[in-house]
């Protein structure tokens, strides 16, 4: 029996790998951030999940991979994300781009400076592909949006993706960014992250900032790292934390980053499949 050719490609496996393995190669020289940054826009161009990004800026992303690329050909020093390509809700400022938080009334508006916690990647050699889709205002958990419409999980079309960081949650499941930054307020983060099978970290209030963030609830609002592995988000929590005097929350102490204490392989995972004490249908 002859066996069905794969169409997954060497660029599909690169998109895909983790944001550690990325950085691997880089240093490695078997592939280049522009050559990553490339592979991610084109397959925004080529995909559906393409919906995703609500703003790409792919001129000034190239520009960005570039730099990084000539930053390690001449030796010189580099950031813990150098040359990686990200992805950054629409609630959260990046100096140049349009940051609406999916409010009518803010259309157009652009970030005249980068939030903290923006800063802290750039200053890392992180590249900033572009804004992505999320529920309007932030208020809803199931990707929609009255003007950019539904955004469909990756991994089942037709389904919802979860919210409200919808978009930054596709990215990462549909291979179109190394890792995405969104906003956790009361599960924004994590029910698109598990929707979409892919990991996101509510962090300890003040341990990354939310100075350039819009404010949806102030008092519960966190930046929240979303990735491909739990050491992908480990490294962008090391990256964007720190004390930020614009920030009244921002923690001086940082929380200490513990081992699990517990054995992964141990666990037992259970399907509920009557739910109708709770008045939902399964």
């Amino acid at each position: 029996m002859t066996e069905a050719p794969s169409t997954r490609t060497d660029c599909d496996a690169l998109r895909d790998a983790s944001v550690c393995r990325q950085l691997s190669l880089l240093a490695q020289g078997r592939t280049s951030s522009a050559a990553l940054t490339r592979a991610y826009l084109d397959a925004a161009e080529a995909s559906a999940p393409g919906a995703a990004w609500v703003h790409r800026n792919a001129e000034s992303a190239l520009q960005e991979a570039e730099a990084s690329d000539r930053r390690r050909g001449e030796g010189k020093a580099i950031g813990r994300l150098e040359g990686i390509p990200l992805a950054i809700q629409d609630s959260i400022d990046v100096a140049g781009m349009p940051c609406s938080a999916g409010l009518a009334a803010r259309a157009g508006q652009r970030a005249e400076r980068d939030a903290f916690a923006v800063a802290r990647l750039r200053g890392a050699g992180a590249v900033l592909l572009g804004k992505t889709h999320m529920d309007e205002a932030a208020l809803g958990a199931l990707g929609r949006h009255p003007r950019w419409g539904n955004l469909d999980n990756p991994l089942c079309p037709g389904h919802s993706s979860g919210g409200a960081s919808s978009g930054a949650a596709v990215t990462v499941a549909a291979g179109l960014a190394s890792a995405a930054v969104g906003v956790d307020t009361l599960g924004s983060a994590r029910i698109p992250a598990s929707f979409c099978g892919i990991y996101a970290l509510r962090p300890t209030l003040g341990e990354i900032s939310t100075a350039g963030s819009w404010p949806a609830l102030p008092r519960l609002d966190t930046i929240a790292p979303m990735a491909r592995s739990l050491d992908d988000l480990t490294l962008l929590l090391q990256v964007m934390r720190g004390h930020d005097p614009a920030d009244p929350r921002s923690r001086r102490r940082r929380v200490p980053l513990l081992a699990p204490d517990w054995e992964p392989s141990a666990l037992r995972c259970g399907i509920v499949d009557d739910l109708e004490a709770l008045g939902v249908s399964a």
